[in-house]
C-alpha cells in the first residue's frame, strides 16, 4: 500500500541572529532631543535604545507611555572628555555584547554654537576651539569607541534584512567666509 504524502518540515542549519539596537548621542536637547521622541516612536519597541546625556544636565524628558513601551539606558557622556566616550562604550559592551547584539541606528549628533562670529575681528580662539572640539573632535572620538558595535561583514550573526547605519550630522553654523560675503 503507498505511503500518504507527508509534509517533512526542514530545519535551516542554526543561525543565531544579532538583537539591534540604537544610539542617539546626545540625546538631552535641541535636535537630538526631537530625533530621540521620534524614535521611540516610529522604532520597534522591541528594540533597546542607548541614549547619552551631558553629565551636568538631568535626564531628557521623555512621556512615560514611551518609557514603559521600551528599554531606555540613560549614560552620561561628555564628547569632549575621551574617558567618558570610552567609559561609555565599556557601558555599551556590557548592556549589549556584541556576540550577541550589533548597533543598528547610530546618530552623534554634538554641536554647539557659542558667539557666532559677525566679522573677522570677532573671532575669539577660546571659543573656536571649544566649538571645535565639540563640532569636530567630538563625533570623531564618539565613531572611534563606538564603531566596534557595528557588524562586520565576517560577522554571520546579522540578519541580512536588517542593515547598520551611522549618521553624522553638522549643523550648519556659519563661518567668516560666508558672513563676510553678506
Amino acid at each position: 500500500m503507498p505511503r500518504p504524502f507527508q509534509l517533512t518540515r526542514i530545519n535551516p542549519p542554526s543561525c543565531t541572529i544579532s538583537q539591534p539596537w540604537i544610539f542617539p548621542c546626545p540625546s538631552t536637547r535641541g535636535i537630538s532631543h526631537a530625533l530621540l521622541n521620534q524614535l521611540l516612536i516610529k522604532t520597534s519597541p522591541t528594540v533597546p535604545v542607548l541614549c547619552t546625556h551631558r553629565p551636568s544636565s538631568p535626564l531628557p524628558s521623555l512621556s512615560q507611555s514611551l518609557q514603559e513601551q521600551r528599554t531606555i539606558h540613560f549614560l552620561p557622556l561628555d564628547v569632549t572628555d575621551p574617558l567618558s566616550i570610552s567609559s561609555a562604550a565599556e557601558k555599551a559592551s556590557l548592556l549589549f555584547p556584541p556576540s550577541t547584539h550589533h548597533l543598528h541606528l547610530s546618530f552623534t549628533l554634538p554641536g554647539i554654537l557659542e558667539n557666532p562670529e559677525r566679522s573677522i575681528s570677532d573671532i575669539d580662539p577660546t571659543t573656536s576651539l571649544k566649538t571645535f572640539q565639540v563640532n569636530t573632535i567630538g563625533p570623531l572620538l564618539l565613531i572611534k569607541h563606538f564603531t566596534q558595535f557595528l557588524p562586520s561583514k565576517k560577522n554571520q550573526l546579522v540578519h541580512p534584512l536588517l542593515p547598520s547605519l551611522q549618521s553624522n550630522m553638522d549643523i550648519y553654523v556659519g563661518s567668516c567666509r560666508v558672513n563676510i560675503r553678506k
